[in-house]
């Protein structure tokens, strides 16, 4: 409180005169946050596609007024994302309950539904892919690579819609082709004895990472589920840092082989144009769901943990790294068009569409569940198909 009083200038004893509490004054916040919602992206986006009669006029405008008005409401976002790392702090998630029902109306008028919302699947699953979408968008500029990234978002999105994304036919192999996807297929096959060790404690960790953060799980929690001691992790992976580092790693290589496997099935299909490699990449997430969620739930932790870790921003950056190098694999892509280094963000539509509709279909799975996520991903398909 007296770090708000002193950015404020005033003491803290007038926070409290006006609010009571450090809860009363977060309760303000929220309402205040959902105020500025809605003036500055509910009401822009209604008053709009209340007049567009087709459906991808109303997703552009949905598209293009948050990428606009994100710079502005970065506070906003970031409460919004608060209440879904820090669920277990009360006030923190009733912000995201606070604004759902506003938002879940924009998402009904977006999709041209009627007050009562969606009544049969294929409504429900539009309505829940435009939420999946949001989500995305909001994680890509706030948390992921920054707002300014947003018109490269919209770009994108105005070309998928436009169906000018995609190239047409058969493409050459993408980098990391047929042979590393045997690779990717065989890697867990060659594990034994030692290596098998090793993996099951990274598995066990990433899950307990991406559950409760770097500071709050322990070592010997982790331990005591793979059932050895906590003189084992330290023998492979000489720290506790060293352990987050493999898990981290370990939850993206699993979403990598995957999608690769299934890539690879469409291309022995003769299908393997740009358009069906990405759902090919969507569709391997939808049959292993859950482990997309410790995958980039726990990038979303080394965000929220570097404040007191500042090691852990190097290794969030490798694993943006590796996502990125996977996403210019899946759509055929080669070198990145600008910027260098570690975690440099990707510049082309293509790749950055799909690090957004990942980013959402993770972050749709924490808040509605496996099943609601398997159905987004049935509308996504439909979209990507230009069919919705």
């Amino acid at each position: 409180m007296s770090a708000l009083a002193s950015d404020a200038g005033v003491a803290s004893a007038l926070i409290y005169y006006y609010f009571g509490s450090k809860s009363g004054l977060f309760q303000s916040v929220v309402e205040t946050a959902r105020m500025r919602l809605k003036e500055r992206v509910i009401a822009p986006i209604l008053a709009v596609v209340a007049h567009q009669g087709s459906l991808e006029a109303r997703l552009t405008t949905l598209v293009s007024v948050l990428a606009h008005r994100g710079r502005d409401d970065i506070g906003l976002h970031r409460l919004i994302l608060a209440g879904d790392l820090e669920a277990d702090i009360p006030e923190v998630f009733a912000v995201r309950e606070t604004i759902g029902e506003d938002i879940q109306r924009l998402y009904w008028a977006v999709a041209g539904l009627n007050e009562h919302g969606p009544e049969n699947d294929r409504e429900r699953q539009l309505v829940a892919t435009i939420e999946l979408l949001v989500l995305g968008i909001w994680l890509f500029g706030m948390r992921r690579h920054g707002v300014e990234r947003l018109p490269i978002v919209v770009q994108a999105f105005m070309d998928l819609l436009a169906g000018t994304l995609f190239e047409a036919g058969v493409e050459d192999e993408p980098q990391g082709g047929a042979e590393t996807r045997q690779e990717a297929r065989t890697s867990s096959e060659l594990l034994d004895g030692d290596a098998a060790l090793e993996e099951r404690l990274a598995s066990i960790a990433l899950h307990r990472f991406a559950s409760s953060g770097y500071g709050k799980t322990s070592l010997k929690e982790i331990a005591t589920l793979a059932g050895v001691t906590t003189g084992a992790i330290f023998h492979y992976f000489g720290s506790k840092a060293g352990l987050y580092r493999m898990a981290g790693a370990l939850g993206i290589q699993r979403m990598v082989d995957r999608s690769a496997y299934s890539i690879a099935l469409a291309d022995i299909r003769g299908k393997g144009s740009q358009r069906e490699r990405v759902k090919a990449h969507f569709q391997s997430i939808a049959a292993t769901v859950e482990d997309l969620v410790d995958n980039h739930w726990m990038g979303l932790r080394v965000q929220v943990d570097a404040e007191l870790y500042p090691a852990l921003v190097e290794m969030r950056d490798e694993w943006a790294d590796a996502l990125e190098q996977h996403y210019r694999s899946v759509t055929g892509g080669g070198e990145p068009s600008s910027g260098s280094g570690e975690g440099a963000p990707v510049q082309e539509p293509l790749p950055v569409l799909l690090d957004v509709l990942t980013l959402g279909t993770s972050w749709f799975t924490v808040r509605h569940g496996t099943g609601a996520a398997k159905s987004a991903l049935l509308g996504l398909e439909r979209l990507i198909d230009r069919q919705v």
